[in-house]
């Protein structure tokens, strides 16, 4: 059984597409679309908790 997966529609402007067809080039060129921006959101949520607990850890000092 496939997973329940969610379904999302952004628009991004000229300049972000650009950036993302270069990444799909050279770093994601085995990967669907959907994959690459699946690991790309992925990885802003995991930087965006480590900033979280960096600032958790200057307030407790």
């Amino acid at each position: 059984m496939a997973a329940k997966l969610k379904r999302y529609s952004i628009s991004v402007p000229i300049v972000m597409k650009a950036e993302l067809d270069s990444l799909k080039s050279n770093r994601y060129e085995k990967m669907t679309v959907n994959g690459m921006l699946c690991d790309l959101i992925l990885r802003g949520l995991d930087s965006v908790e480590r900033q979280n607990e960096s600032n958790k850890c200057e307030v407790g000092m």
